[in-house]
C-alpha cells in the first residue's frame, strides 16, 4: 500500500463553533519519484540540520576508493535521520550504483552532488568566481504570510 488518505487534526477558527476536527487528507507514502527531485530533497534536509555527509560515508571506505556497499551506504543516511522511503533509497542506490561492482554504491559521485550546497570544487582556481547560496524552504506555512494590505 503505497498511498492511503489520513486524518490530519485542524484547530478551527473561534467562530465556526467546534474547537478542533480532523480533516481527510491523501498521503502519498511512495515518495519521490524522480532522482533529481530525491537529491533536491536530500539537499534541503542537509542545508537545514548541516550534516557533512561526506565524512560519514567516508569511515566505511578505509582505502577511499569512493565506493561502499549498498548496505552500509544506507544505513549511514538513515543513521543522519534523512527522512526517506524505502522507493527512495532504492531509487537512490539505483542511480548511484557502481557499474563495475553493482553491490557497492558510488558515494563519492553522491557526496559530490551533495556538497554543491556548501562550496564549488576547484575554487581556487578561478578566484573571481562568485558562488550562489542555496536556499532551503522554509518550514513555515506560505499561507500565513501577510500581505502588505495586511500589515
Amino acid at each position: 500500500m503505497n498511498d492511503c488518505d489520513v486524518l490530519r487534526y485542524i484547530i478551527n477558527d473561534p467562530y465556526s463553533g467546534a474547537k478542533s476536527t480532523y480533516i481527510k487528507v491523501y498521503t502519498d507514502f511512495s515518495g519521490s519519484p524522480e532522482v533529481e527531485k530525491l537529491v533536491k530533497k536530500i539537499k534541503e534536509q542537509v542545508m537545514r540540520n548541516r550534516i557533512r555527509l561526506g565524512e560519514f560515508l567516508q569511515d566505511h571506505d578505509p582505502l577511499r576508493k569512493g565506493s561502499i556497499e549498498a548496505t552500509k551506504f544506507r544505513t549511514t543516511l538513515y543513521a543522519q535521520k534523512l527522512q526517506l522511503t524505502k522507493e527512495e533509497y532504492q531509487l537512490l542506490e539505483d542511480h548511484y550504483r557502481d557499474p563495475i561492482d553493482p553491490i557497492k554504491i558510488r558515494y563519492f559521485d553522491f557526496n559530490e552532488d551533495i556538497e554543491r550546497i556548501f562550496t564549488q570544487k576547484d575554487l581556487e582556481k578561478c578566484p573571481g568566481t562568485t558562488l550562489s547560496k542555496f536556499k532551503a524552504p522554509s518550514i513555515l506555512d506560505p499561507k500565513n504570510v501577510l500581505t502588505d494590505e495586511e500589515e
